[in-house]
């Protein structure tokens, strides 16, 4: 009984880190706040762009080029509580950081799975969670978004109640308005949520079919917005125009060069694809200042010409291991340090002639710096969860007597962690740390009974 109210103590005070991150920046300030980086500044200056015009030199064309949602969030944080009040903005995405806590540990309940120490410190030390939620990019409230999503999911799946399918739908929706990414989940989210339909809910057909229409069309509903707002500016239907850039980048990441890390940009691919775009302009007889869509089209035609004819087949796998990697075992404090101007002496830059050597001197430094000693216990307890998470991974989708909804949530997954192939940052992370706590506590839970089972 008492380590049962410890562990509900320690569960539920987690819910409040997001908060007291903020709470904590707000005292501090990092590079976003008080003033925004480059790439939040956009989303704030669209939001203060549809307040008062007059405030922002920019237009309409460029308010149109970003999907809605999060700069409208950022709107209505304005409009309450104050004309570009970031400490408010800042608080705000705190609280919605401790509601995803929230649903995390009510999906791990329904699932039997939140009652151990290991799950709870694998939530109480996800430093990235509460470091993203202080940061004002759509990153973070796309998970916020998508845990909402995966919670109504697990109450449709385990209750087997279609009352849930309304928010499901309306939450799609928010999802398809607010990352580019998620516009794939048509293709396996969407067909597999209707199959569960079919397979778990006993009613009748006539309403199975309806649930299904209901739910293809709010994905189209997000779609037809976003695609109506670049309609009224350019007089084309184009749902995003950061597609062609994407795939510049993904190309060029998919280039392994000595010019260039594993899984990183290589300048040279990416100034040889800019000449090529800057070529077919020249071909085409139109004024690309107000036809971005079109520009769009050449960059995107353009990355897939050189990824076919230019990348060497061999290099793709080795280079997107790499960004994966980069990407899953990068821990929190990388970024984290990096906002608060803390540097790091990270293995690159250790002593040495060879790789074991730098990793020698780099752990010999790690006991005597506190930065990087608390940077390297955050690593090896990312590895263990990693192991966990792959551990629960296999186990949920082959073993577990839930494995249609362990199923669902890996092509969620592949739906949200696809579109980054090649890219190798932490931000990127964000999206899917939900999901990488669920399989994790399903990986920990196991483990522990295996090795109780052993015991005895």
């Amino acid at each position: 009984m008492r380590e049962n109210t410890s562990l509900n103590l320690l569960l539920y005070l987690s819910i409040s880190f997001p908060v007291l991150f903020a709470a904590f920046v707000f005292l501090t300030g990092n590079v976003n706040y008080p003033l925004a980086t480059i790439e939040s500044y956009k989303y704030i200056e669209i939001a203060k762009y549809w307040i008062d015009k007059n405030s922002t030199i920019w237009t309409y064309e460029d308010v149109v080029q970003r999907l809605p949602i999060y700069p409208g969030f950022i709107f209505l944080i304005f409009k309450i509580f104050g004309f570009d009040n970031l400490t408010a903005l800042i608080f705000i995405q705190g609280i919605l950081g401790s509601l995803t806590i929230f649903m995390t540990i009510k999906i791990l309940e329904l699932l039997k799975l939140s009652k151990n120490f290991i799950v709870i410190f694998s939530i109480v030390f996800n430093f990235h969670i509460f470091y993203r939620f202080s940061v004002f990019l759509p990153n973070a409230f796309f998970l916020f978004l998508l845990t909402t999503f995966i919670f109504f999911f697990s109450k449709f799946f385990f209750e087997k109640k279609i009352k849930f399918i309304l928010p499901l739908c309306v939450v799609i929706s928010a999802l398809v308005l607010t990352r580019p990414m998620f516009q794939l989940s048509i293709i396996l989210i969407i067909p597999f949520l209707i199959f569960l339909i079919f397979k778990v809910v006993d009613i009748r057909n006539t309403v199975k079919i309806s649930l299904s229409i209901l739910l293809i069309s709010s994905y189209f509903f997000g779609l037809f917005i976003q695609m109506s707002r670049n309609f009224n500016e350019y007089d084309k239907f184009a749902y995003t125009l950061q597609t062609g850039n994407h795939a510049l980048n993904v190309v060029t990441a998919l280039s392994i060069s000595d010019k260039s890390g594993c899984g990183e940009m290589d300048s040279e691919m990416m100034i040889n694809m800019q000449k090529e775009v800057e070529n077919k302009k020249l071909k085409l007889n139109v004024n690309f200042a107000n036809d971005p869509i079109a520009l769009d089209k050449i960059r995107a035609d353009v990355a897939i010409d050189f990824l076919i004819n230019n990348i060497e087949k061999s290099e793709i796998f080795p280079s997107l291991f790499c960004a994966f990697f980069k990407t899953f075992f990068h821990p929190s404090p990388s970024a984290i340090y990096q906002a608060f101007g803390i540097s790091l002496n990270g293995l690159s830059i250790a002593e040495g002639n060879n790789f074991f050597e730098k990793l020698k001197n780099f752990l010999i430094n790690s006991f005597n710096n506190i930065k990087n000693f608390f940077w390297l216990l955050c690593f090896i307890f990312l590895c263990l969860m990693r192991f966990f998470q792959l551990y629960g991974l296999v186990n949920g989708l082959f073993f577990s007597k839930n494995r249609m909804y362990f199923w669902f949530l890996f092509m969620t997954f592949l739906t949200v962690i696809m579109p980054i192939a090649g890219m190798s940052s932490l931000r990127f992370r964000t999206e899917v740390e939900t999901l990488l706590i669920i399989f994790g506590a399903l990986g920990i839970t196991h483990v522990m009974k295996n090795l109780n089972l052993f015991k005895s």
